[in-house]
């Protein structure tokens, strides 16, 4: 699917920044590995889904009942279980509370960290294509 568009987006995530206090690129960072900005709509084998891919019972306890498919009611919903589990002071923390992989923390962190240092950094991911093999 088309995501949304990068402007909205960034809107997004400034509104989620500015309401929990985490950083907006950490929020990106994680948009962009959980469906690449909305473009990839799965569920997970574990049953996770919308654009920043929450199980059902996570959504129920973050998703300030909004609409887990829904990008903006997403990011907002992801920030407060960011929030919630340790961000800003403890980004690492929180990340692998949001998903215990130290490789995705590790993967989000460097991600997060390239939109921070470069102004384009964002734009660029978001430029990203995504494709997905086919199933036969």
């Amino acid at each position: 699917m088309p995501p949304p568009p990068a402007g909205v987006l960034l809107a997004d995530y400034r509104r989620a920044q500015a309401r929990f206090g985490v950083r907006w690129q950490l929020l990106a960072a994680v948009n962009l590995i959980e469906s690449a900005f909305g473009r990839v709509v799965n569920r997970s084998s574990a049953g996770a889904q919308g654009p920043m891919q929450f199980l059902p019972s996570t959504w129920r306890a973050y998703g300030l009942g909004g609409n887990v498919h829904d990008a903006q009611d997403a990011i907002l919903g992801a920030a407060n279980y960011l929030h919630r589990s340790g961000a800003p002071d403890d980004e690492r923390r929180a990340l692998f509370a949001y998903n215990r992989s130290t490789l995705y923390v590790d993967a989000v962190l460097a991600y997060a960290r390239v939109m921070t240092r470069d102004r384009l950094g964002f734009a660029t991911y978001y430029a990203w294509e995504a494709s997905l093999p086919s199933v036969l």
